[in-house]
């Protein structure tokens, strides 16, 4: 009997522990991610995606060490992240990161951005 009373307060302890860790360890108090949408022509090989009224065009690759705070996600898919680009306006410019093995971070530019910072132009794709 007293280790039947032991091996049960060692069960709601433990249940106690998951109990806390969710209510009070999650991430459950940010702000939920913006939605972004994509959008593919197949004929023109673009791809491209949406925010509200703005469109970002694929301009470069390989910023990763540039990457600021998670903003959003693409088309519902927690794994389509979308980050702001450090030193720049988020509605100018994006990294979009499609978080699976050997994925590379993209650089998104605003279709309306016609001034390129020298600085980000060696990520220019060619």
């Amino acid at each position: 009997m007293k280790k039947m009373l032991i091996a049960l307060s060692v069960v709601v302890i433990v249940i106690g522990f998951f109990v806390i860790k969710l209510l009070f360890l999650t991430d459950s108090h940010s702000e939920p991610f913006e939605r972004f949408s994509r959008i593919t022509n197949t004929e023109q090989s673009t791809v491209k995606i949406k925010r509200g009224e703005v469109t970002y065009s694929l301009f470069g690759s390989g910023v990763g060490e540039l990457k600021g705070r998670q903003i959003g996600i693409v088309d519902g898919d927690e794994r389509d992240k979308v980050y702001i680009l450090q030193g720049y306006s988020s509605d100018e410019w994006l990294i979009e990161y499609y978080d699976v093995l050997m994925s590379n971070y993209d650089l998104y530019k605003a279709v309306h951005v016609t001034d390129i910072p020298s600085a980000l132009e060696l990520y220019r794709l060619h």
